[in-house]
């Protein structure tokens, strides 16, 4: 999750944060040029204290967003242990106005199109689908989503751009509980397309590609429109539902878990890619945005997946 909120612009330091091995959490990803990156912090950072304060145990990436949080101008100190160095380091980082940016794109080729994807906010199809339309215009046939480091967010986000890229299909099969009863239910897409329906698309992801990302790079590989590229994902395959408190705090709950469409699910799992590239090793602890195209080997085994389609 975003150590901020997943509107537009926030107040904070322009850092992704997920939970790792039960208890740690780590770095990532970062905004480009934010106040994490310019102070120093890297992509895989483990957070080890807030303000002199050791992370406490159990302690959830949502509680850590609230330690971090603050006024643009204000200061907040960090510690983290930087696995590759096997050292920690302190930062103190002045707080700052983050314009979010939740959509990337450009054109690799005559033919192949290219779109990042920050994180699954509530309001992205829109711009989801204005983005698509817009790589077609220019004369895209085929596309690289980028999902490597996204967290997730909203699984109905999700839903509605999976209805604008595919014809009827099942998208998900879903388990829960509401009300304190359980039940099941499956989420289609229309026959209305919003793509040419011979489309194809290559999905890079990564061990930080979590939750909603998993969902969309799982429907469309087994709907037979997407080939998957990079590492196992994270493997978070639940929803989840947060419930604010008199005194402030509030309660995460998980109150479902889904099935991609072959009936696979991803909690605690993954999602294996089609063809397994790790990123070079000097390139991990960089944002996305950071990494040269011609030196992206992950992006480059995409491009030639689609050029032989």
């Amino acid at each position: 999750m975003s150590i901020e909120d997943d509107t537009g612009s926030y107040a904070g330091i322009g850092a992704t944060v997920q939970q790792k091995d039960g208890d740690i959490i780590v770095v990532s990803d970062l905004h480009p040029g934010g106040p994490a990156e310019e102070a120093g912090i890297k992509i895989g950072d483990v957070f080890e204290a807030i303000n002199g304060e050791p992370i406490e145990e159990g302690t959830t990436p949502f509680e850590l967003s609230l330690l971090i949080r603050g006024k643009p101008g204000t200061n907040v100190s960090i510690t983290v242990y930087r696995p590759s160095e096997e050292r920690s380091f302190d930062f103190d980082i002045t707080r700052d106005i983050i314009n979010q940016e939740i959509i990337r794109t450009k054109m690799l080729s005559d033919d192949i199109g290219y779109l990042w994807i920050d994180s699954f906010t509530n309001d992205l199809a829109p711009e989801f689908e204005d983005s698509m339309r817009d790589l077609i215009d220019q004369g895209a046939k085929k596309v690289v989503f980028d999902l490597r480091n996204n967290p997730g967010g909203s699984a109905q986000t999700v839903s509605d751009m999976l209805d604008f890229l595919l014809p009827k299909e099942t998208l998900v099969s879903v388990e829960g509980r509401s009300d304190g009863e359980v039940y099941t239910e499956k989420w289609y897409s229309d026959s209305k397309m919003g793509v040419p329906e011979d489309m194809t698309y290559a999905i890079l992801v990564n061990e930080n590609s979590a939750s909603a990302s998993e969902l969309f790079s799982g429907c469309l590989r087994d709907l037979g429109k997407a080939y998957l590229i990079g590492e196992k994902t994270y493997g978070k395959g639940t929803g989840t539902m947060l419930f604010p408190l008199n005194d402030g705090s509030a309660v995460n709950i998980t109150v479902f878990q889904y099935f991609l469409p072959k009936g696979d699910a991803v909690e605690g799992i993954g999602i294996t890619p089609d063809l397994e590239v790790e990123l070079d090793p000097e390139l991990e602890m960089l944002p996305i945005a950071r990494i040269p195209e011609g030196e992206d080997n992950q992006l480059q085994e995409a491009i030639n997946y689609l050029e032989e389609k």
